[in-house]
């Protein structure tokens, strides 16, 4: 990758790269900063954030009203499901979660905690059945990306778990859910808000190379019925 960014710099001699899937530790930032060269991310890294421009999601507000919302509902004890990519967006999203679950005064319980792996679909599967099979007290999964969600799906229907009666389910999405799994309560991105604002940011950044911008964006919940209301 970083062949092809001396490629894009040196012989078609860009000034600006958007940069996606960012790592709390980024050598790719590290080496654009080496060049002098003007970015944007699609999420936050490491580094300072007055230094650089972003556009990411406010992950603690929408990790709080996940946890808020299953709470809401009766549920106590939290399956949640990450991941194991070296994103900084998964970082924040456990970090945030655990944070939610001492706000409500919930205790934090590493064995609950599974990691998904996007190239591992029959894996990832299997991880979410054995964590439900040993440990029954779970009430509802808390998925940190769509990526997992069929995944979490399949596990459940293998394990004859009807979620919305059985189990709940309660994920992060894009937007891809609603196509896919309509019928998963999800805390869903603003997409055109999204759009446009990156687009804005962009443009501010190309008529200001030496300035730096950012907007944090909040997501909100759509309720599709997957979450029991155990308080009924």
């Amino acid at each position: 990758e970083i062949e092809a960014f001396e490629k894009l710099i040196n012989v078609h001699k860009v000034g600006l790269i958007l940069l996606n899937d960012i790592k709390t530790i980024d050598n790719r930032i590290e080496y654009l900063d080496s060049k002098n060269v003007s970015y944007v991310t699609w999420g936050r890294c490491g580094k300072d954030p007055e230094r650089y421009s972003w556009i990411d999601e406010d992950i603690e507000y929408s990790s709080s009203l996940a946890v808020e919302y299953m709470v809401a509902n009766g549920h106590s004890t939290i399956g949640y499901i990450g991941s194991n990519a070296k994103l900084n967006y998964f970082a924040l999203r456990k970090k945030f979660f655990v944070k939610a679950l001492k706000n409500q005064s919930l205790l934090v319980n590493r064995k609950l905690f599974v990691s998904g792996d996007r190239n591992q679909q029959i894996r990832t599967k299997e991880k979410i059945k054995r964590l439900l099979l040993e440990n029954n007290e779970i009430t509802v999964l808390l998925i940190s990306s769509h990526a997992f969600a069929i995944e979490a799906v399949q596990a459940c229907n293998e394990l004859n778990k009807k979620i919305g009666r059985d189990i709940s389910l309660l994920s992060f999405d894009s937007n891809v859910l609603e196509s896919l799994a309509p019928d998963i309560t999800a805390i869903r991105q603003p997409v055109e808000e999204m759009s446009d604002r990156l687009l804005k940011l962009i443009q501010s950044k190309i008529n200001n190379p030496d300035m730096n911008f950012n907007y944090l964006y909040r997501s909100r919940l759509i309720d599709n019925g997957s979450v029991i209301n155990l308080k009924k």
